[in-house]
């Protein structure tokens, strides 16, 4: 009897194993629509923003500072017309950072940004939509090292 049970539990197991396969075979074609570009860092072949979608929460993007004076990536895409989030992961002990969206390069009109604060830290910036284009976001410590494109579409 105890060997049957054993049985049974392989073959759920197996059949499991199958199915994650499968699925995983089956992957995103990247033409779902949800922003995501596809684009990928050629220096470690991660993708630039690192979109991730949760249920209910919408699109989050994701960015870090992982040294002193650069983000982990200069270009983030979001959905035109809807809300998003930017999860801001600064890991940088010594320098203090945040992450602020701006209309455009001159950085005269600022849409949100998060608060300055020395990590490690992790904060949401909550973005109401934007029209379709493309906005500059920086570190206001470090305006000229740290800067990159957001790219509504």
């Amino acid at each position: 009897m105890q060997k049957r049970r054993w049985l049974m539990l392989a073959g759920t197991v197996v059949a499991l194993v199958a199915l994650a396969g499968l699925a995983a075979a089956c992957g995103d074609d990247d033409d779902d629509g949800n922003g995501d570009t596809g684009q990928t860092d050629s220096e470690d072949g991660t993708t630039d923003g690192e979109e991730t979608t949760a249920d209910g929460e919408g699109t989050r993007l994701e960015i870090s500072a992982e040294d002193s004076l650069s983000f982990s990536t200069g270009s983030l895409a979001a959905p035109a017309g809807q809300s998003f989030t930017v999860v801001f992961d600064n890991q940088d002990d010594v320098e203090p950072h945040n992450f602020a969206i701006y209309t455009d390069d001159s950085a005269s009109e600022l849409i949100d940004g998060t608060a300055i604060e020395t990590g490690p830290i992790k904060q949401e910036l909550a973005v109401g939509g934007l029209e379709a284009g493309e906005y500059f976001f920086k570190c206001d410590v470090h305006p000229t090292t740290m800067t990159g494109t957001l790219t509504v579409q």
